[in-house]
Order: structure tokens, then sequence, then C-alpha cells
């Protein structure tokens, strides 16, 4: 015999009962137990049984987090195809993206904290993935976006309270639609780096314990280094794989080939064995979205007979911004570039040092011998 009818829920007249274990639907059994799961029931006792719907955890934040990363992604690639490098790509799109996930994602703090970290993960890996950033840019991305996407979070958690206890009918959508689109009307009022932007100087000195001319003489670029570079140089910069073209006089050229691209050198002083100065003539696929390269130089300041100060310069103009938050991490990759050459051109005197004592030792060993 069909068991009872269960009273119908004041709040969905339509609801069925299901088993509270499993959720199986229990309307039109004739058995008293779930055929799922064998859980007893009696509709005559509302503790057996249960009308609410079975409760989806990943409806709560999957459709979040998928939206403020697809949402991110589309918003991303439009930036970057307006030429967008400044804030807009750095700060708004991040913020917008954090809003979301507070506004769409309805789980405790802590798992929303754990999605913060997916979706600054997923941001810092797809730049990567797609040639945009090194590992070394990665983490000073890392860095920057995550502060914007935890006030998104906030601002969104805070958005959501307050339209939650509002009339607005259209809370559940037109909200998204403008978040989305804020980063974009950002990039349109920021627009492209100008070419006018402020050209920037690195500047770092080193003490060798070598005279100048033996400096001047063990002078490269660092894409002639053959030390072991330290771990930033490794993963933040282009890797050069050739070179080519002499270093002579005023006008000479050397072409730096990397993996991805290459930069032409163009000799505009050649002051042995003090200075020298070089423009960059051509610039293709190396750092092109990062930084116009414009000069450099190398100074060899004689400190005494045995020693000299050498002082390397990069003059470039930037294209990343807001400045104050990419000029520390700048500095700091140039600063590393410029030891390393300097470590090189030091241990290239160091070799031609031995060289040279090594031929005089023999060439006094063989007077001696003849002298005898």
């Amino acid at each position: 015999m069909q068991a009872n009818r269960p009273t119908p829920s004041p709040f969905d007249p339509d609801a069925q009962p299901r088993c509270i274990d499993c959720y199986y639907p229990l309307m039109g059994l004739e058995s008293h137990k779930c055929p799922e799961c064998s859980r007893p029931f009696d509709f005559r006792d509302p503790t057996s049984f249960t009308l609410k719907p079975p409760f989806v955890f990943w409806t709560f934040w999957l459709p979040g987090l998928a939206l403020a990363l697809g949402g991110g992604f589309v918003s991303g690639a439009l930036l970057i195809l307006m030429g967008n490098w400044g804030a807009s790509l750095w700060f708004a799109l991040p913020f917008a993206c954090g809003v979301i996930l507070g506004y769409r994602v309805m789980v405790r703090w802590y798992l929303l904290v754990l999605f913060s970290v997916v979706l600054l993960l997923s941001w810092v890996i797809g730049l990567i993935s797609i040639g945009m950033a090194g590992a070394y840019c990665g983490v000073v991305l890392a860095v920057i976006v995550a502060v914007p996407i935890c006030v998104g979070v906030i601002a969104g958690l805070v958005l959501r309270v307050r339209l939650k206890s509002s009339r607005f009918s259209q809370r559940a959508h037109l909200p998204i639609w403008m978040i989305l689109a804020f980063p974009i009307v950002c990039g349109f009022v920021e627009g492209p780096p100008l070419p006018t932007a402020g050209i920037e100087a690195i500047v770092t000195e080193g003490i060798v314990a070598y005279p100048a001319q033996l400096c001047w003489d063990s002078l490269m670029f660092y894409e002639d280094v053959q030390h072991k570079a330290p771990w930033l140089i490794r993963t933040g910069l282009a890797t050069p794989v050739s070179t080519s073209g002499a270093l002579t006089g005023v006008g000479d050229q050397r072409t730096c080939n990397y993996t991805y691209g290459r930069l032409v050198k163009q000799v505009t002083r050649y002051d042995a064995p003090h200075q020298l100065d070089f423009d960059l003539v051509e610039q293709f696929r190396v750092y092109e979205h990062d930084a116009q390269l414009l000069s450099g130089s190398f100074q060899f300041v004689v400190v005494d007979a045995d020693t000299t100060k050498i002082i390397l310069t990069t003059t470039y103009r930037p294209k990343l911004g807001p400045r104050f938050a990419w000029r520390p991490f700048e500095r700091y990759a140039v600063h590393g570039l410029h030891s390393h050459v300097i470590d090189g051109i030091r241990l290239e005197a160091q070799r031609r040092a031995a060289e040279g004592k090594d031929q005089i030792g023999s060439r006094g060993g063989v007077d001696a011998h003849l002298g005898g």
C-alpha cells in the first residue's frame, strides 16, 4: 500500500520528499525504505524525510570562480590588444576579478582565501604560459596583483551584503557586467604607454683589483659572459644564444641573438681604456612589452695602479606602470645584470693576468736555462 502523502512545504508547495541521507526522491514508492541507501522513512513523520533540495556545493563556488577567471582572461586580452601595460592591466583588472570572486562565490572565508590564491596563480601562470612574462616577472606580478585582488574580494563581499538586502531586481547579473567593464573603461582612459614617457637610467659600480687597461681588454657585454648567472638572471632575463660583430671603434655594431629575438648595439664612443658608450639601434622581441632600451655605457675609473672602478649605465624608456610598483623590481633586475657583467670582466681580467704571469715565468725559466 502506498504511503501517505507528506505535508507540503510552506516555502515550496511543489517540493517533493527526499531521503535525508542520499536525497533520493521518495514520492510514489510502495516501500518505506529508500531504494538507494535503505534508510527507512514515514510520510507521517516529518523528521524521517526532507523537503529540501539536495545541497550541491560546487554551485556555490564554481560559477563565480569560472566567471572571475574567464572574465579576467577576456578583459586582459582586450587590454593587451589595446596596448595597455599600465595600471588598468595590473591594478584595475585584478581588482575587478577579486570583486567578482567576493560577489559570486558564497563559501566560508578560508575557502574564499583559497580561491583568491587560485585566481592569483592562474593569473601569473597564464601570462607565463603565453610568453608574456618569465619566472622573475611572474613573481613580481604575484606581488603586485595580490593587493588589488584582496581588496577586490573584500569589496565584492560588501557589495553582495548591501545588494542582498535591497530590492534591486538585476543584482544577480547587472553588477557583474559593470565590474567586467570597469578595467576596459580604465584602459580607454589610461591609453597605451606614451612615447614621451620619462627616460630612466640605472647605474651600478664595482671595484676590480686589476689595472684599467687589463679591465678594458676584458670588456664584455652581458651576452658574452661565460660564468653561470644567478637565479635572477637565468629566470628573469632573456637567454642569449650567440653574438656577432667587432668592437674596435665608433660605428661598430654588435648583434646579440636570444632564444626569441635580438638586440643590435652600436658604439657611439670609444675612448680606450676609459669609456665605451653604445646605443640600441634594434630591439626585436626582447623586452619589447617592458621597456624601450635606449643606450648603455662602460666606464673604467683608475683608483690606483692596480685597482679600477667599473661603472655600468643602462638607460631605457619604461612601458610598465604604475611606476611606483614596477620601478623597484626593474632596478633590482638591472643592478643584478650589471653585477653579473662586472663579475665577468673581473674573471676575464684574472684569467688574462694569470696567462701573462705564466708567459713571463716560462720566458724567465728559458733565459735562466740558457744562461746556465
